[in-house]
């Protein structure tokens, strides 16, 4: 019998471990995910900002009433 909990004390161990491992692997890819997500968002806002300009800097379109 005291066999039997050195074997599941030993698994439970491995589990442990594991668990880090895996906890660890997640905490990695989620800053990879967020830094990649904070890239993207700036790269929008520029764009907003570029296209806000650009209107901004455009004449306005010459009105059509016939008179010349």
């Amino acid at each position: 019998m005291l066999n039997k909990i050195d074997v599941i004390r030993t698994a439970s161990g491995s589990i442990r471990k594991s668990a880090v491992k895996i906890e660890l692997e997640c905490d990695a890819a989620q800053t990879g995910i967020d830094r990649l997500l904070s890239q993207a968002l700036n790269a929008l806002a520029g764009v907003a900002i570029e296209v806000a300009d650009a209107q901004v800097s455009e004449p306005a379109p010459a009105s059509s009433t016939g008179v010349a």
